[in-house]
């Protein structure tokens, strides 16, 4: 199968392919005569588990952990459930974070409506007097 076959099959862009060949997630292509990239049916299964976790939104480094995992046969379930657990954590975190942003910007467009009839925009103003 060739790069664009493979871009096509999975909705993902050659870049991002070739990217991923250049950060070792992907395995290296056999090449065929013409010099052009040469997928196997093991390049098909290692692209849809790295996009299955991009989709998870999980890291490069996170994706290197486990691909690692499977390549050196020890993907027990312990050690796979770590990097999960983790990721799980960081996601919750970054929802706290999120919801913590959502309640400052509502804050902020209420305070914004209190403002002076007159005042241009009450949100520029606030952003401009606000303290970091």
């Amino acid at each position: 199968m060739k790069i664009g076959e493979m871009s096509d099959l999975f909705k993902i862009p050659r870049e991002t392919i070739r990217f991923y060949e250049r950060e070792g997630l992907m395995l290296p292509p056999n090449r065929n005569n013409n010099n052009y990239r040469s997928y196997s049916e093991n390049h098909v299964e290692r692209l849809r588990f790295i996009k299955n976790c991009r989709n998870f939104k999980m890291s490069h480094r996170e994706i290197k952990k486990l691909l690692n995992l499977i390549d050196n046969n020890n993907a027990g379930c312990e050690l796979v459930e770590e990097v999960v657990l983790s990721h799980l954590s960081s996601i919750r975190e970054n929802i706290e974070k999120l919801k913590r942003l959502e309640k400052d910007l509502v804050i902020l467009q209420v305070h914004s409506k209190n403002m002076d009839i007159n005042d241009k925009c009450g949100i520029i103003k606030n952003l401009l007097s606000r303290e970091i």
